[in-house]
């Protein structure tokens, strides 16, 4: 009797070690990649209730975060482009159902104060996104970055600058273009589906 539940006991023990063990997997270890997941609608949510930072180009936001009621009341932020087709390429957008770009993407972490650690998760749920996320900034000229979307015109084409002095980058504008404001909505096909599409 006493050697069946001896057994039976490290039988249990093995059952629960493994337990722990897949559950500190799927929680700790695996915890970043399935936030992440396009299927994790839930911290998607969640994330929308996060004031993101602004992205700045030498004193200009070219992208900012405006609050709009959401669907149970509460407020959500919707990311809006000031600058329109100025700096599309290079800075992205940040959607609900088109995902991420650009710096909007390169940067998320930062912007939307979301990272790894579990304490910034669990604030997130519980309700405290009062405070916004970081400020991204460029060292975009936004002068030179018009003037040469300007010069381009309706050419397919790219011009890059770079101070030579410190590495940093002046300009960096593609045609052709696209208004990122208009990627949220149903403009997003007709976008994509244009002769020139960017």
């Amino acid at each position: 009797m006493n050697g069946r539940i001896a057994r039976s006991y490290t039988g249990f023990a093995i059952l629960m070690v493994g337990i722990l063990a897949m559950l500190s997997w799927w929680q700790v270890i695996n915890a970043g990649s399935l936030r992440t997941m396009e299927f994790n609608q839930q911290y998607a949510y969640y994330e929308q209730r996060i004031d993101r930072g602004p992205i700045i180009a030498r004193g200009r936001e070219v992208a900012t975060s405006e609050p709009v009621a959401g669907a149970d009341g509460d407020t959500i932020f919707q990311r809006r482009y000031p600058a329109g087709e100025t700096f599309a390429h290079v800075v992205g957008y940040s959607t609900t159902g088109r995902s991420r770009t650009g710096i909007e993407r390169s940067f998320n972490d930062a912007l939307a104060r979301t990272s790894d650690r579990l304490s910034e998760l669990v604030d997130v749920i519980r309700g405290d996104d009062g405070r916004p996320g970081d400020s991204v900034f460029l060292t975009l000229r936004p002068s030179a970055q018009q003037l040469a979307m300007s010069e381009l015109g309706t050419r397919r084409g790219s011009a890059v600058a770079i101070d030579v002095r410190t590495g940093a980058i002046v300009v960096m504008a593609s045609t052709p273009s696209f208004d990122p404001n208009l990627v949220e909505g149903d403009a997003f096909e007709g976008i994509a589906a244009r002769d020139d599409a960017p």
